[in-house]
């Protein structure tokens, strides 16, 4: 990419140019552009780092007919995504450094500068009571440790994987869900058992895809009684609720399921107030023909890195009616998620690599043309939005979104590169 000026225009009120070369941030501040520079006009849009999904499913290996590694990353790069974590549920699961050493490689293959960050298996197999090496799988270059897809019920057996990832000093994250009394997960009971292990272990823990107001407390009490505990919500947990079940049909079917209004208004308080640590999509990709099965045989899992941010968005502002609503927004997208991995994230600062996302304001719709996946199981078609992704800088690659949404590198006069 040659050289190349941003304007950055909510810098206290005064326009801000940030100026790359070569993939890198060479100057910022005012009146930098130069004759020959390709100018960005960003009049009404937003720059922010970009995003990190802590939470994604590219199925690869063993289900690319969902997803796979390089479809992943063009849906994250589509929606301002420029790092992801991948869950552990493929075949054969990351249970051993090869098959992590093999997700890494081929992210720097076909990932196009996305940062794509296994998490490694909890177990050597779904059912499996022998734990994996975790000490191996952090030096392959895992960065969580997780049973998401095959959740641990044995109490036992998970109080020795927290064990093992503080030994290692990886994050353990987990469906917190178990068997309740009606026979339907609960989520309150395996969060109160992940809070309080987690606290007599020591091990950093990660509950993710929080979906009821009642586990979202146990968690707060849990935090303030020094248990070393962070959490997610997806936005589908605070934007749909079981009663669009019927309207969605298998669209509107997840893992954890959709819950009550009264749940997810809760979630968004916690949203708003500060409260949760990251927001994540839980990117789940099935097939067309998965998903037309009848309802109790259809696979749940929703997607739309493409629309995670317009989404989330959306509904912060239409609670609060603010600017806050994107400075919310772009923290739990941000800072938030490197802060639950322990690490740094990328930063806008004169000698950092260029890794930004920039989002139009302006009434939209989510398309189809947002989506960029190879399945196309989103809930949020056609849902009215303030802001839209306008262009994602991972390096020396940048990609604008044409009037429909679809990317193009700004190299080139057209299609995926």
């Amino acid at each position: 990419m040659s050289r190349t000026v941003l304007y950055e225009p909510f810098d206290a009120g005064v326009r801000r140019t940030i100026v790359i070369e070569d993939g890198t941030i060479t100057a910022i501040g005012r009146g930098l552009a130069r004759p020959g520079d390709r100018v960005i006009n960003c009049t009404d849009k937003w720059i922010t780092p970009a995003l990190l999904d802590i939470h994604v499913h590219l199925r690869e290996p063993g289900q690319e007919h969902k997803e796979d590694i390089e479809t992943g990353c063009r849906a994250a790069i589509a929606g301002g995504i420029g790092a992801l974590c991948c869950m552990p549920n493929t075949d054969p699961l990351p249970h051993e450094p090869a098959t992590v050493e093999r997700i890494l490689r081929r992210a720097h293959e076909v990932g196009r500068g996305v940062k794509v960050m296994p998490v490694g298996a909890a177990v050597r197999g779904k059912g499996s009571s022998q734990l994996s090496d975790y000490a191996a799988l952090k030096d392959a270059g895992a960065v969580m440790i997780s049973d998401d897809g095959f959740t641990i019920e044995d109490e036992t057996l998970l109080t020795e994987a927290f064990q093992q990832c503080a030994e290692v000093g990886l994050p353990f994250t987990g469906h917190f869900e178990l068997p309740g009394d009606d026979g339907l997960p609960n989520e309150p009971i395996a969060v109160e058992r992940a809070c309080r292990i987690a606290k007599e272990t020591g091990a950093r823990v990660h509950i993710a895809h929080v979906s009821t107001a009642e586990g979202a407390g146990i968690i707060m009490e849990a935090r303030t009684d020094g248990a070393p505990v962070t959490w997610e919500i997806c936005p589908h947990h605070f934007i749909l609720t079981a009663e669009d079940v019927d309207r969605l049909g298998t669209l509107g079917k997840v893992a954890p399921r959709l819950k009550t209004r009264a749940d997810a208004d809760a979630l968004l308080t916690r949203v708003i107030d500060g409260d949760v640590d990251a927001l994540a999509s839980d990117h789940a990709p099935h097939a067309e023909p998965e998903k037309a099965k009848p309802f109790d045989e259809a696979p749940p899992g929703m997607l739309g890195m493409g629309c995670m941010m317009s989404v989330s968005h959306k509904a912060i502002w239409d609670r609060v009616a603010d600017p806050k609503a994107w400075h919310v927004a772009r923290s739990l997208w941000t800072d938030g998620p490197w802060s639950v991995l322990g690490m740094e994230g990328p930063r806008i600062e004169i000698g950092a690599e260029a890794r930004l996302a920039i989002f139009e304001f302006g009434d939209a719709k989510v398309r189809p043309e947002w989506i960029h996946s190879r399945s196309s199981n989103c809930p949020y078609l056609d849902m009215a939005v303030r802001a839209k992704p306008f262009m994602t800088v991972l390096g020396p690659r940048a990609w604008l979104r044409d009037s429909l949404g679809r990317l193009y590198p700004i190299e080139s006069e057209g299609g995926w590169s």
